[in-house]
């Protein structure tokens, strides 16, 4: 069954224009055959069209997976021209409408008037609610005999997904020291000549990336991300195929697009048809085992905290996993072998690899086949044409470079710094590489309760210090380079932004969360330069905002781990933490060479001796230490005095190398700013929600063919971003804005 609606309403909303119009088409499973058959969505298809023009301006179209009855009837695949294979693989009904509501968001159309309930036609929403009932009942049972044994997720809620969670991350591969790579600092030849060809990988934040249920999960629960190591690929629609198009030998399984890849061979490259996409490390629970054992009192928690988290399970490697279960482990095989003998009946053998293959692409008019990266495409499979037909139809290929915009203060300096960077190590030959673009987004202020930060022992002192609440933002900085017409991303910074965190005295503060990259850079060895000056440029920027307190956790991940970018090169080697350590001392020390930074120093020489006196930031080293050792206390007689206990003799003496106070040199003159692009997409602010939405959409950064695409895929984004925020009226002094909390939202009215 096939549906359409249109919904036009004068409005105000500037992204949408009073002569546009908001289209809805859906199709359904139906079976003439059974009377009383309950039809389910199947394909979901909104856009927004011009009505002068009849130009569509943009879409979200999604394949829906149905649950009551998943096999397609014949009937069914030739009137909608969608295919069981692309229903299988598809996002349930819950899922992608929790979808659509966030791209409303993203597109603006929840704004201004009319508000975002008008997008969504009544009968739609009745649909939706009345006839999928039956969908929640049944994946709140447990789901349906054809879904996997494995699967997790469960919908408590239509707007809310419950997910399920098994502990996935890294793996611990040694690698010699002459074949991995670095990202050093000419500053430190000490550093440099023990591991030259060692490359960053990051400091981050604490957070424990773990593996998700199904489809229907995949949401952030506090810091920690739910991940699956087989990610859904992502299935935008289906458009409805001619008749001839689908294959006659088998219409209950036919697919405009879907070839026999064993035999079909690509045009675009000389890899093989089949390409299955790659996954992560994952987290061994193992080191719960050896905690016990060793009798350590508090690593029930984030395994990143625990000395005796270094165990991995990687990729192709088989381990052993719950059947069943809310909290699920994942033990590789020597660890299982500690396992309890009556709990191992509930393990089933598994294998660390990705069930997703990269799509095979048949041409609709020449018939040669590509995958997908190569191509660069990003809509529907049904509508795919190679870009050699393109270009003699004189079409233009798909934006995968980032369009020229009046960059902010931030990007520009950083912008300009990292080209004079490269341009100098090149000399005379600095036209053989591409120019190196930066783009930067930050948040809306954002607000946390000082109590749920630190523990309830010290609530008074550090509401004293602090107040009752902390207003941050969030940053972000991405770095591209242009290599074959694409800008390649390979450098990300998260940070947060504090201004007047402490009361008395006043102090701004700015936190260095993450800093992640792959060695895409061109040419490798400059990425020794440039990545220090990824860094120092920030900070330059941030004493210019009033931020003159820095810290950053110097936490380098285990070899295969994951912080950003979703599946680093196989030969991208990691600094191990007393490399990290002395990086970082390298690059300070060349920013108060450079007169940026006044002084540093690690945890130890603060001489910070009590608890009341540690910093605390949003999601930080010391919150997560503190709160996790609180909980783990609650089993003795004196749970305060067991956790001082342990501060002192186990946490303190831990970290005394591994993190950073910086303290920056005041500008005698503030320099004109240009305003900072703001956004509320948070897969673009979070480095966790970051690296859930690569996962999901299967880009990654392991070769620089599928670097190339996901870069791309990102570049659409931004662009889209910057183009609205340049052409949107300005935004007048004082005017209400609303900060982000973790129990509620506050209203506030802000000045420039």
């Amino acid at each position: 069954m096939t549906t359409s609606c249109q919904h036009e309403k004068e409005n105000k909303n500037p992204i949408i224009k009073c002569e546009d119009s908001l289209v809805f088409e859906s199709h359904t499973t139906c079976n003439k055959n059974q009377p009383d058959f309950v039809p389910e969505l199947i394909y979901f298809c909104v856009f927004v069209r011009n009505n002068k023009d009849q130009t569509v301006r943009f879409s979200f179209k999604k394949v829906i997976k149905p649950v009551n009855n998943p096999k397609l009837t014949k009937e069914c695949i030739q009137s909608t021209g969608i295919s069981q294979i692309s229903v299988d693989a598809a996002d349930s009904l819950f899922v992608v409408y929790e979808q659509y509501l966030t791209w409303l968001h993203d597109h603006g159309l929840d704004k201004n008037d009319p508000p975002m309930d008008c997008y969504i036609p009544e009968e739609l929403y009745n649909f939706i609610w009345k006839n999928g009932a039956c969908n929640k009942a049944l994946l709140e049972s447990g789901g349906s005999e054809t879904e996997p044994a494995n699967d997790l997720a469960r919908i408590d809620d239509p707007m809310e997904v419950d997910d399920e969670v098994a502990e996935q991350q890294p793996t611990t591969s040694k690698t010699n020291a002459d074949d991995i790579d670095m990202t050093g600092s000419n500053a430190n030849e000490e550093v440099i000549g023990q591991s030259e060809d060692l490359e960053l990988v990051g400091a981050r934040e604490n957070t424990e990336i773990e593996e998700k249920g199904k489809e229907a999960g995949d949401t952030i629960h506090g810091n920690k991300a739910k991940r699956k190591a087989g990610a859904t690929l992502r299935i935008d629609g289906a458009k409805k195929p001619k008749k001839s198009d689908l294959p006659a030998e088998n219409l209950n399984d036919a697919s405009p697009n879907v070839q026999d890849q064993s035999t079909s061979r690509p045009v675009c490259c000389s890899l093989p048809p089949k390409m299955r996409y790659n996954v992560s490390n994952r987290i061994c629970s193992g080191y719960r085992l050896t905690c016990q054992e060793s009798g350590a009192t508090h690593c029930e928690g984030d395994h990143k905290n625990c000395c005796y988290a270094s165990c991995r399970i990687p990729p192709d490697a088989e381990y052993m996993g719950l059947k069943t279960g809310r909290k699920a482990m994942d033990y590789c095989m020597t660890c299982f072998e500690k396992v309890e003998d009556k709990q191992k009946i509930r393990f089933v053998k598994l294998k660390n690899q990705n069930d997703i293959f990269e799509d095979l692409l048949k041409c609709r008019k020449c018939s040669t086949h590509w995958h997908r990266c190569c191509a660069f495409h990003f809509e529907e499979k049904d509508e795919f044409k190679c870009n050699t037909c393109l270009k003699k139809a004189g079409v233009k290929p798909t934006m995968r470079t980032l369009k020229s915009i009046e960059l902010s203060t931030d990007a520009l300096k950083m912008e300009k710094k990292l080209n004079e960077v490269l341009e100098a190590h090149l000399g005379a030959q600095k036209f053989s590489c591409g120019k190196i673009s930066v783009r930067s987004l930050i948040s809306y202020p954002k607000r946390k309760m000082t109590k749920h930060m630190v523990p309830s022992f010290y609530k008074t002192q550090f509401e004293e210090k602090y107040g009752p609440s902390i207003t941050y933002r969030t940053r972000t900085i991405m770095v591209f380079q242009r290599q074959n017409d694409v800008d390649v991303l390979f450098c990300a910074l998260f940070v947060q932004e504090y201004e007047n965190l402490v009361k008395s005295p006043s102090e701004s503060w700015f936190v260095i969360n993450y800093l992640d990259t792959v060695q895409l850079i061109r040419p490798v060895e400059v990425k020794k330069s440039i990545y220090p000056a990824v860094i120092l440029s920030y900070i330059d920027f941030a004493r210019s905002i009033g931020l003159l307190h820095g810290y950053l956790w110097s936490n380098p991940p285990e070899q295969g781990d994951d912080y950003v970018f979703n599946c680093h090169p196989k030969t991208q080697g990691y600094l191990n933490q007393t490399l990290l350590n002395k990086w970082y001392r390298t690059v300070l020390s060349q920013g108060k060479a450079q007169s940026i930074v006044d002084h540093y120093h690690d945890f130890k020489e603060s001489e910070i001796q009590n608890t009341e006196d540690l910093p605390i930031f949003v999601d930080s080293l010391w919150s997560k230490v503190m709160l996790e050792l609180e909980n783990s206390c609650k089993k003795f007689k004196d749970p305060k005095e067991m956790f001082e206990k342990n501060m002192k003799t186990e946490d303190f003496p831990q970290h005394q190398h591994d993190n950073f106070f910086i303290y920056l040199n005041k500008l005698d003159s503030v320099p004109k700013m240009t305003t900072a692009t703001r956004t509320k997409i948070a897969w673009l602010l979070e480095s966790e929600e970051f690296l859930r939405h690569c996962i999901r959409r299967n880009w990654e950064f392991a070769d620089s063919r599928r670097a190339a695409f996901a870069s791309a895929s990102i570049v659409q984004v931004l662009n889209e971003i910057f183009y609205f925020f340049y052409n949107m009226p300005s935004i007048p002094t004082g005017f209400d804005s609303t900060f982000q909390s973790d129990s509620c939202e506050y209203a506030v009215t802000t000045s420039t």
